[in-house]
């Protein structure tokens, strides 16, 4: 049978494959036991074909369940179910209540939370301890349904979801999927309301302002201060206290937590700016400047203002069950945006027309993991249309020299691209020098080599099918061994997009949020946009199927708005019809 004559089957076209999770391969039972194989159990019974090959019983015949029906994956006592079939037994119900807001949808209560995957059969709910916890009645209830692994802010459907009562027990009428997974959430009696969640721009800016003695800070823990303006919400305000202390901590050496209540304070916005103004009327020769260095005075005294304007500084991750900064699983110690990112966006070439994010990401793992860069190469590109041995030299320029030594604190500034080219226009050679015009070789030759390494139609997921967790086990332990990886992703829009993942950190035992740094989006900023995160943060969770196989959902998706939808990757069906994620080292081998 072809790959084709499996795909219009609606079977998973790769070899081995078995669709339907019952223990046999699509091949063993279209050629071997002449099963199903889209269905568990031919016989419509509580048995796999599987298991029945195993215990030698009849594959076409019905039989009755002798064992005792356990859902040993159902965390949430008040919740019960009904096995229809093999794959209900290993439904997986958790208590979700406390990790997402559905604030941007006009609800602000929620009783219960629910997420559930693995099963498609009848779902009940015994509302006795929920009624009682809040002294509520049945009529403060309203049911919804979100379908997917993730709730992504005012683009998740919510759909209202009707009942029957008997008793304390509501039967939800529903028609759930077992190959699709679900958020149930019992909230207050209220319509929701979107309007106020697809903003596609910023809104509001915060200003910080750092100050005091970074040797003093360094040795005693004692010294240094930050302040930041009050926002309109408490998270905004807690975002910019972040933003502000791991800026402060990042150039001045410091390693300040933002929960430190005696260095990290809030003042009025007004207090902040006019502090700034104070010291760098009177005190300008200590103002530190992280462009241009530290100087001598920076040593006895420094301050620097802080500022988010023209980006996202109030979206925080939508999980009220935040850790602080000292909580976070692992990460990469080393890295850091402010020095091991590029300072400018991604920009297109006349060898990279749709930008060279793959060229940048490959720069930004190879430096950060051996702490060097070759000085010098040739590849054979695509200019304008013909094929052309392209050679680069990054000797020529003294600013490109940083490349020879890891870390990128003081490499150019933002007029490398800015001057030259606006997002979406092409990096003009006329205004470039010698060792821009080098620079522009190199991240192109590379951005060809790495699109020749690797196709993401190879690696292309369809009808929902998902990726084998042993992947994202890899990555986790490539990150604790200190180095970053590059991860290659087929975005909704249809083209295909380079990131670095540098960090990780464990929301539960399935499912982890990794740190990203994104070309586009450099230091996690680009102006005029709200992340929907205070970080672009690639999220997944793991998914564990009847026939004792792990897979993972993945989301990308770091910019607030319907408009940026296309800027989004996800293996979810419903966001997206293909779905492709490859992790690779720095020296483009593929981590699977």
């Amino acid at each position: 049978m072809s790959q084709y004559d499996k795909y219009k089957m609606g079977l998973d076209y790769r070899d081995g494959s078995d669709s339907d999770n019952d223990g046999l391969t699509d091949k063993e039972e279209i050629e071997k036991y002449k099963t199903d194989p889209l269905k568990e159990s031919t016989a419509g019974d509580l048995y796999t074909d599987g298991y029945k090959v195993k215990k030698k019983m009849d594959l076409f015949s019905a039989c009755e369940y002798t064992g005792k029906i356990l859902f040993k994956k159902n965390r949430c006592r008040e919740v019960k179910l009904e096995a229809d079939e093999p794959s209900d037994l290993n439904a997986v119900i958790d208590d979700y209540t406390s990790r997402y807001s559905l604030e941007c949808y006009g609800i602000n209560k929620i009783y219960k939370g629910y997420w559930m995957y693995n099963y498609g059969g009848t779902v009940k709910i015994d509302l006795t301890s929920i009624l009682k916890k809040n002294d509520i009645d049945y009529d403060d209830i309203k049911v919804w349904v979100i379908q997917g692994a993730f709730v992504v802010n005012g683009l998740s459907e919510l759909e209202k979801c009707g009942y029957k009562r008997d008793g304390s027990v509501i039967t939800l009428e529903y028609d759930f999927e077992k190959n699709n997974e679900y958020y149930i959430y019992l909230t207050e009696n209220k319509k929701i309301s979107i309007g106020g969640a697809l903003s596609t721009t910023a809104e509001t800016s915060g200003t910080g302002f750092i100050y005091g003695f970074p040797v003093i800070e360094q040795l005693f823990g004692k010294g240094m201060h930050v302040d930041y303006s009050k926002m309109e919400t408490k998270k905004k305000s807690k975002s910019l206290a972040k933003h502000s202390v791991n800026y402060c901590n990042a150039y001045l050496g410091s390693k300040i937590k933002y929960s430190d209540k005696e260095k990290v304070k809030e003042k009025s916005k007004f207090s902040v700016n006019l502090k700034s103004k104070i010291f760098s009327l009177l005190l300008p020769v200590f103002e530190y400047n992280p462009r241009e260095g530290e100087n001598f005075f920076n040593y006895i005294f420094s301050y620097m203002p802080y500022s988010d304007s023209g980006y996202d500084i109030g979206a925080v991750p939508p999980y009220s069950n935040e850790r602080e900064d000292d909580k976070v699983e692992s990460s990469v110690e080393g890295f850091n945006i402010y020095g091991d990112e590029l300072p400018f966006q991604n920009f297109e070439s006349e060898i990279g027309e749709g930008g060279n994010c793959v060229g940048i990401a490959h720069l930004t793992s190879y430096l950060y993991n051996r702490k060097k860069f070759p000085s010098s190469g040739a590849y054979k590109c695509k200019v304008n249309g013909k094929k052309k041995k392209i050679k680069w030299n990054l000797k020529k320029d003294p600013e490109n020299k940083t490349l020879m030594d890891a870390g990128l604190y003081d490499y150019k500034n933002s007029l490398f691209v800015d001057e030259h080219s606006g997002n979406g226009t092409n990096y003009l050679n006329r205004k470039l020098s010698k060792g821009e015009k080098q620079f522009k070789k190199m991240v192109g030759c590379y951005w060809t080599k790495g699109n020749k390494k690797i196709n993401l139609n190879d690696y292309a997921n369809t009808n929902g099918r998902r990726d084998n967790y042993t992947m994202i086990e890899k990555m986790v332990d490539y990150l604790d061994r200190g180095k970053i990886v590059d991860v290659y992703m087929l975005m909704k829009a249809g083209y295909g997009h380079a990131v670095n993942v540098y960090k990780y950190e464990y929301l539960d035992d399935n499912e982890l949020t990794f740190y990203v740094y994104d070309s586009n989006l450099p230091q996690d900023k680009r102006p005029g946009f709200e992340l929907n995160f205070s970080i672009c943060a690639l999220q997944v969770k793991k998914m564990e199927y009847p026939n004792g196989e792990e897979k993972f959902e993945y989301l990308y998706y770091p910019l607030k708005g319907r408009d940026n939808i296309k800027y989004m990757a996800s293996s979810n069906q419903g966001l997206m019809s293909t779905n492709a994620i490859v992790i690779l080292d720095e020296n483009w081998n593929v981590v699977r």
